[in-house]
């Protein structure tokens, strides 16, 4: 009975003293109605459930049997209480949840703009100019890594390496670099490091950050920088060969590790693992992949 006044209360401001139902009401008042009526629905249907069971344990009972039958009465007050105001709620409610879902599709449509934008932002160097920048920058890679192994076997730093580009000179020119970047297939016996003049342009400007025709020590050394990001806990050590090292931190999901190396495999395990820096001055080794082949 509470629950059906509450729903008449709900009900009293869509209808005017004329008994017409008025429109323009705000969307508190409609969800205030939607949901009241859903509550006292449900409270009648679970009333009328109840009396209907106990009739049969009111059989041959007169007082029970009488009993009964008021509150059915009362039920079917409630009931036919329940089906005026339902006229006038089922409208409002049909025109509040198109509401609702209309701007639950539009909120799903923002979002879905927004992620379309970071997709092509983040799609931006593999669409834009044939995906030449994002070649270009993988061209960039490919020799980082070959000189990465060739600095580890000459016992070269980045400094003594830039010598070797620059011909000893203070700053690089793309005439110098091209000029190197030539001898290296052959010297390094790498195929893979045979790119066209146009290609070695190409690198030499995504080099040159500031522009400026010259490829600085800084900018050479930024070549050789990766960041990878932890996607699980993983172990830190203090050596490449875990049986030989000793555990000295944990690194927790979401991590960045900055490493100027190339991963390396640990022969008594299999696994690959790779040299790398994190947090405020920390460093050791991590494994990139299991010798199962997890990461």
């Amino acid at each position: 009975e509470v629950s059906v006044k509450k729903f008449a209360e709900a009900t009293a401001p869509f209808v005017g003293e004329d008994g017409k139902e008025v429109e323009g009401q705000d969307e508190a008042a409609c969800e205030k109605l939607v949901e009241q009526m859903k509550e006292s629905a449900s409270l009648v249907g679970d009333a009328a459930t109840f009396l209907t069971a106990r009739a049969k344990d009111a059989a041959g009972n007169p007082g029970h049997v009488e009993t009964l039958k008021e509150l059915q009465a009362k039920l079917k007050e409630m009931q036919t209480e329940m089906a005026k105001h339902k006229k006038v709620a089922s409208a409002h409610e049909q025109k509040y949840s198109a509401k609702k879902v209309l701007a639950e599709a539009a909120e799903t449509l923002n979002t879905l703009e927004e992620a379309m934008k970071t997709s092509e932002n983040a799609c931006a160097p593999l669409t834009e100019d044939g995906g030449l920048q994002f070649l270009v920058g993988v061209s960039v890679m490919t020799l980082a890594s070959a000189l990465r192994d060739h600095m580890k076997a000459k016992e070269l730093t980045h400094e003594a390496l830039y010598k070797e580009f620059s011909g000893g000179a203070d700053s690089l020119s793309k005439d110098a670099f091209s000029a190197h970047l030539v001898k290296l297939p052959e010297a390094l016996s790498l195929e893979e490091l045979d790119f066209n003049e146009e290609r070695r342009t190409a690198m030499f400007a995504h080099i040159d950050a500031d522009a400026d025709g010259n490829v600085s020590v800084a900018e050479f050394k930024g070549i050789f920088k990766q960041r990878f990001i932890c996607v699980k806990e993983i172990t830190v050590t203090d050596g490449l060969d875990v049986a030989k090292s000793k555990t000295t931190d944990k690194i927790s999901p979401g991590v960045e590790l900055d490493t100027e190396s190339n991963p390396a495999t640990d022969e008594s395990t299999g696994m690959i693992r790779i040299a790398c820096s994190y947090g405020e001055g920390k460093s050791g080794f991590v494994t990139m992949a299991g010798n199962q082949g997890t990461k």
